[in-house]
């Protein structure tokens, strides 16, 4: 979840484009090297369904990069400018260099992001104990180096078993589906179970196309 400034809003009011800043490997990529980038959220396709732990991924086509290390960490950041004025920086997206391809003088990247890191058993050795589907998602969380976003509501009664020889992955569709929802990385960077049907209380208000709150003297209008 993140915030924004008054600047970016105005800004957005006012329709100002859109700039994006590509970072490899801690190293600011200059934008004119940039020449294609894509991303796509892979949380549906055809068919609406739960219990799914959907990994981003981003396609960026860069023109004679320095170069990339492997797996290297990219990041986009995403901010709004009138070519006078630009506003603060937000979170776009984190990922992982997973291939890559050379095209003449190009540089293709395929990239995803931190749910790849749940590609691993999540139970070995020791004496298993049933854990709470909540301190569950919690202990894999922490092992793939990300947070549980704060929207996310978990069971402290469903528990999981044994999982066998289930991955950290396997085992968060599971959860998942005992909660009707799927789960996704966040821009920021942070695990989140998105419930299908959900709608946080500040979407039942009523706005204008900008996101300003419509009122009837001090009474905000609702919509539910």
């Amino acid at each position: 979840m993140q915030t924004v400034s008054e600047l970016y809003k105005r800004l957005w009011r006012s329709g100002a484009a859109r700039e994006l800043r590509l970072t490899i490997a801690g190293q600011i990529v200059p934008s004119e090297k940039v020449l294609e980038l894509k991303r796509s959220s892979g949380l549906y396709f055809d068919t609406l369904s739960i219990g799914n732990a959907a990994s981003a991924s981003l396609t960026v086509k860069l023109w004679r990069p320095d170069p990339v290390p492997w797996q290297a960490q990219v990041t986009v950041e995403e901010r709004l400018t009138d070519g006078t004025q630009a506003s603060e920086w937000l979170a776009g997206g984190t990922y992982w260099v997973d291939t890559r391809e050379s095209v003449e003088d190009a540089l293709v990247l395929t990239c995803y992001d931190s749910m790849m890191k749940a590609e691993t058993q999540f139970f070995t050795t020791g004496a298993w104990l049933d854990l709470s589907m909540k301190d569950c998602a919690e202990e894999i969380a922490e092992r793939m180096g990300v947070t549980i976003d704060p929207r996310t509501t978990l069971s402290d009664t469903y528990k999981v078993r044994y999982p066998n020889d289930m991955t950290m992955r396997e085992v968060l569709m599971a959860i998942a589906a005992a909660h009707g929802g799927n789960w996704i990385i966040t821009p920021a960077n942070q695990l989140r179970l998105l419930r299908l049907g959900e709608t946080p209380e500040e979407t039942y208000y009523m706005v204008t196309e900008y996101g300003d709150a419509l009122t009837l003297g001090s009474t905000r209008l609702r919509w539910r």
